[in-house]
């Protein structure tokens, strides 16, 4: 398990969050699920651990409900959250094909009930499994991936008479730079500052406005700041965790760091101001900065050159030439120290 999946783990084992996760996006922010009404459920489904996945009661019924967190593009997704899906009900298949078969092992007198379909596959007509639904929160600049199964298949060589015969499964993606102020008011715990910072922080001016106008970001709990900081990287910014008698932790002063390292980018834009061709180079320079610190997240997480490149939809040789003068500033990577060292090899 990496590290932004064990901390949307540990944030989610949380099951006030979690209820309000699902509260938030599929009831508009109502209080119909409740802490108690979630039971653990088993996160392994085959090969593969979910990052927080529990049994929902909602009175009527059950659900089996999943979360999954994205940090980059995952043009299989579809087909992985499908697999996910598909373990999940595989394991309560087999728990009533154990049932079943107990049943017929001690020679309980209900097995003498089964028909033979019933007592061949160890499952009877009155069986019944759970529904299993995932929620993927996606931090990805721009998802331009599939999103749902039949955007990963090659349809175009299949005839159109078959096309109704082809199943699909369909992501539930939540786009957190998407997100509207709106939206996350619909949350109603920690998760609502969680979700702001990740739909904000690339924008100075909202992230300024976040802060001054949203107190919770001066006592917020350790958990929900180390969710935010394997998404945001708070050490790059000069922000560290420190937190009060009550072990919460106040991050609305030392945003005060990413809120510098904006403005620095953002004198750098105006140097030539006044002038065609400088204004035209700043704002080249700015574009160029923001690629870097592009193409740096995704170095930091050991991303191979090629998959960054492709990701990005850049030219390799301009990717490569890039991290091979980030690694130099590792791991904090500076990305106007790079840019200042690559200017004059770059097209800007």
């Amino acid at each position: 398990m990496g590290k932004r999946d064990s901390a949307s783990n540990i944030y989610f084992s949380n099951k006030a969050r979690f209820a309000d996760l699902i509260n938030g996006v599929c009831f508009e922010g109502k209080t119909i699920l409740k802490p108690e009404d979630l039971s653990p459920w088993d996160s392994k489904t085959g090969k593969r651990t979910r990052d927080a996945v529990y049994l929902a009661n909602f009175g009527v019924g059950f659900a089996v409900i999943g979360e999954e967190s994205q940090e980059t593009v995952d043009y299989s997704l579809p087909y992985r959250i499908m697999e996910s899906d598909t373990g999940d009900y595989r394991k309560q298949v087999s728990d009533i094909k154990h049932q079943v078969n107990d049943l017929i092992e001690n020679k309980d007198p209900a097995a003498a009930a089964l028909t033979d379909g019933e007592r061949l596959y160890r499952f009877r007509k009155s069986d019944k499994i759970y529904p299993v639904i995932t929620i993927v929160l996606s931090n990805a600049d721009v998802w331009d991936g599939p999103r749902d199964l039949w955007e990963m298949l090659d349809l175009e060589i299949v005839p159109k008479e078959l096309l109704p015969l082809i199943n699909n499964y369909r992501l539930n993606i939540i786009e957190l730079p998407k997100l509207s102020a709106e939206y996350t008011s619909r949350f109603h715990s920690d998760l609502k500052q969680v979700l702001d910072i990740l739909r904000v922080y690339r924008n100075k001016d909202d992230l300024e406005d976040l802060l001054k106008n949203d107190k919770a970001y001066e006592s917020i709990d350790s958990e929900a700041y180390d969710l935010i900081n394997t998404y945001v990287n708070l050490e790059k910014y000069g922000i560290t965790e420190k937190q009060d008698k009550g072990g919460k932790i106040n991050m609305a002063n030392g945003f005060d760091g990413i809120i510098q390292k904006y403005t620095e980018i953002g004198e750098a834009r105006g140097e030539a101001r006044g002038e065609a061709r400088g204004e035209a180079k700043s704002e080249g320079k700015w574009k160029e900065v923001q690629l870097i610190e592009m193409i740096c997240r995704k170095l930091a997480k050991n991303k191979p050159v090629e998959e960054i490149a492709d990701n990005l939809d850049e030219d390799i040789a301009r990717v490569a030439a890039i991290c091979e003068a980030a690694r130099e500033f590792s791991p904090e990577y500076d990305a106007l120290k790079i840019y200042n060292k690559l200017h004059d090899k770059l097209a800007v």
